[in-house]
């Protein structure tokens, strides 16, 4: 497919993945139409525009496979459930936290950042010391520069064994034009292993798609 001309309008069909959802009533279905799903989807690192017609000749519509009342789909597939035992043998019947998310402005720039940050504590049989795991991440853009778009994610994780200490770190920043890793390991606070990865990305120069 070509890059659509600017001011020609185009007949579109997208059809959505399989899912299903019931609806309590009263409630309804939006449909949102956007060039970016950020942090869900990187964004273009330009603004772009949707112009969208209406009339006889220009229709929207949206086709859904619905079940209204009582009626009930004939056939139901049988899965087995997830054998989870083992794990929730290990947290000692501790759920597993949910990350906390969070939406900071700042106000001066125009920059908004979506954090979101989780940590538990899985005991382990053959250690003696908890796995201590903890992960963030730090999705951030600048109002009207989609070009700044910048995810930074850090997972960390911390044990003991054999009487010593170990600290792994990664860490992950994607920017439209790069992308960096950095990984380390870490025995008794002494670098035992570090390695760092850059990559730059050419996706957005692309022609066409």
């Amino acid at each position: 497919m070509k890059m659509p001309e600017l001011g020609k309008v185009y007949n579109m069909t997208i059809k959505f993945f399989n899912t299903d959802y019931q609806l309590k009533v009263g409630h309804r279905l939006r449909l949102c139409i956007s060039l970016s799903d950020f942090p869900r989807c990187f964004p273009l690192p330009y603004q772009g525009q949707i112009n969208l017609l209406f009339g006889p000749e220009n229709i929207q519509k949206l086709v859904l496979n619905t079940i209204i009342g009582e009626k009930q789909v004939s056939y139901h597939p049988k899965f087995q459930k997830p054998d989870f035992s083992f794990i929730e043998y290990l947290m000692k019947g501790q759920k597993l936290p949910l990350a906390e998310l969070k939406v900071l402005k700042d106000e001066k720039i125009g920059k908004i950042t979506v954090h979101g940050e989780v940590g538990y504590e899985i005991p382990l049989m053959h250690l003696k010391s908890p796995l201590i795991l903890s992960n963030y991440y730090d999705a951030s853009v600048i109002k009207g520069k989609p070009e700044t778009a910048e995810i930074e994610s850090t997972g960390k994780a911390k044990f003991l064994l054999g009487g010593q200490q170990y600290f792994i770190l990664i860490n992950q920043i994607v920017r439209q034009k790069e992308v960096k890793i950095s990984a380390k390991i870490e025995v008794d606070d002494k670098v035992y292993y570090k390695k760092d990865f850059q990559k730059s990305l050419y996706w957005t120069s692309l022609s066409t798609y």
